[in-house]
């Protein structure tokens, strides 16, 4: 009897312990191509991805509603950006050269991305994005413009861009020149191709002549408008010289009333002269 009931007790804990070992055994959970970020009410985020095809058994999970793990497909993300405007002032330049040119341009880019565990849970941890699918896809779609708008800037400037024959796929040399500046936002994300599909650019060569025209026509406009403003300064100095004149002789035959018979007799020409000489 001692004998069976030990084996009923060994049983019943290795049934125990079997429990509890899949209960916090988490790496049947990570599917195959997906990697997880865990995390816990009692310990936060972990320290680390889980990834697939790597033992893993945490004690965290053992409480009941503790432990949150999000699986993030360790795959491709593509997306198609379309940027397209027209380049400073193009409608006033445009004016300045016939036929008026086009200045505006338009770009189609296809962008490929992709993200390793380690990166996944550095944008989780330092709270770029949030532990969830969708915040890493829209976090991907906002580079991904970024990245759009960046090369379009590139293209227009850079003369050599500019010959390249479209569709193409930039160089590592190129994309890595380009996106430079978006270092900080692109930590964590790696390039894996881009494509411009489409690209229409307008000739920078008659834009600048154009805006050198016009800047011509600008400053002889303003020479212009300043030496008008002098003539009409000195139009407006005179016509109040001839108002302080006037008020001058009028006062004059407030005080002396002989004086309008002479302003009556044809003489108020010589008398404006005699008060001008007075001045």
């Amino acid at each position: 009897m001692k004998a069976r009931k030990f084996f009923s007790s060994l049983l019943f804990l290795l049934i125990v312990a079997g429990v509890v070992f899949f209960i916090g055994w988490i790496q049947f959970l990570i599917k195959p191509g997906t990697c997880g970020i865990m995390t816990s009410k009692t310990g936060g985020l972990y320290p680390k991805p889980i990834v697939y095809g790597e033992f893993f058994w945490r004690w965290e999970r053992l409480l009941p509603t503790n432990v949150s793990i999000t699986l993030y497909p360790l795959q491709s993300y593509e997306y198609d950006k379309q940027i397209s405007g027209s380049l400073p002032s193009a409608d006033v330049y445009s004016r300045q050269v016939e036929p008026k040119p086009d200045f505006s341009y338009s770009f189609d880019f296809h962008f490929t991305f992709s993200v390793e565990p380690q990166q996944i849970y550095d944008l989780v941890n330092s709270k770029t994005i949030e532990n969830s699918k969708d915040s890493l896809k829209q976090h991907l779609d906002k580079t991904a413009e970024l990245a759009a708008h960046a090369l379009s800037e590139w293209f227009i400037s850079n003369k050599n861009a500019v010959n390249l024959v479209t569709p193409t796929v930039l160089t590592n040399e190129q994309v890595s020149s380009v996106l430079q500046n978006l270092s900080r936002e692109f930590t964590g994300i790696t390039v894996v191709s881009v494509e411009i599909k489409k690209a229409r650019v307008p000739d920078l060569a008659i834009y600048e002549s154009a805006k050198r025209t016009f800047s011509s026509y600008e400053d002889e406009l303003n020479s212009n408008l300043s030496e008008l403003a002098k003539q009409q300064a000195t139009v407006l100095a005179e016509t109040d010289n001839e108002m302080k004149r006037l008020e001058k002789f009028a006062s004059l035959l407030e005080q002396y009333p002989q004086l309008n018979e002479l302003s009556k007799s044809g003489n108020l020409v010589e008398i404006m002269n005699q008060l001008r000489g007075n001045r």
